[in-house]
């Protein structure tokens, strides 16, 4: 399937409708996880890849995944779901061994729960609530074996947030991990590049080496910049771990526009409220907790 399952040739006519139809499949499975996630809260830059491009993006991941076990630092467009239901369904022919979400937001959390309870995910999946700005559990710390992130992409804050992102999935990698890392892409804007460059420099810091920017540019809901596109840095740890490694709190300086230009990280979760059951009907169905 094009763009999602590379196994098949596109060399004669017949190849050509069953790219066409397994892929609006995909796309018609995927709405299952889209309507199940609560609805973007745009002070915290939640921000949503569109559909289509989603179910490129979890065919790439799967394959970069097949088999690992996946810490997702932060997962508001619920591209772990993605991953996991797209190959539950017959639709992708690999997934990750086990999908482990991290998310401030409770709603998210509970929504990815929930959905994995409903299907029998629970082996593959589970939700916890955390905050990037707070020091990473221990029991999480140098155990995956690979991290996905898809950060606030930072153009008012030079890149701190992406960084903050990316260092916690670091600390949760061991010693030969892979990494892969969303951030804004656009050669005519200064300030993508500028984050593009700080977070390869913060990979290639910690022992990394870039493999690749992976898969096609992707495309996001964003009404005030609907041509903005991103790619995933891809890397993998060669350089094994130190031991004893710990995880400290954000120094406070790094919270100032971490969302966008006066948009700081002054809340520590968003809290689902009592008796609201989530997903994209839900109205003012949270409350914000502040540090």
């Amino acid at each position: 399937m094009y763009s999602l399952c590379n196994w098949l040739t596109r060399d004669c006519p017949k190849t050509e409708r069953r790219m066409k139809s397994d892929f609006n499949e995909a796309i018609s499975t995927l709405s299952e996880v889209v309507q199940n996630r609560p609805k973007p809260i745009r002070e915290f830059d939640q921000i949503f890849m569109k559909n289509e491009d989603m179910v490129k993006q979890a065919a790439f991941l799967a394959q970069q995944f097949s088999g690992l076990k996946v810490v997702f630092v932060g997962d508001g467009d619920s591209m772990a779901l993605a991953v996991l239901h797209l190959w539950k369904r017959g639709l992708l022919p690999e997934g990750p061994a086990h999908l482990h979400v991290l998310d401030f937001d409770e709603r998210i959390v509970k929504a990815i729960n929930r959905f994995a309870e409903a299907r029998g995910y629970r082996k593959y999946i589970a939700a916890e609530l955390y905050n990037v700005a707070e020091p990473l559990p221990r029991r999480l710390i140098g155990r995956a074996e690979a991290f996905y992130t898809n950060p606030p992409w930072g153009a008012s804050n030079g890149g701190e947030s992406v960084i903050a992102f990316v260092q916690r999935g670091m600390e949760a990698l061991n010693s030969h991990g892979l990494a892969a890392v969303v951030v804004a892409n656009d050669p005519a804007i200064r300030w993508t590049q500028q984050v593009l460059q700080r977070a390869q420099r913060a990979l290639l810091g910690d022992g990394f080496v870039i493999t690749e920017l992976g898969g096609e540019r992707r495309h996001y809901h964003i009404d005030d910049n609907p041509n903005l596109q991103s790619c995933t840095i891809v890397a993998k740890r060669l350089r094994s771990r130190p031991t004893g490694i710990t995880s400290r709190k954000l120094d406070r300086e790094s919270f100032r526009n971490f969302y966008g230009r006066n948009r700081h990280l002054n809340f520590k979760y968003v809290l689902e409220r009592n008796g609201s059951s989530g997903g994209r009907g839900a109205a003012q169905e949270y409350e914000l907790k502040p540090f």
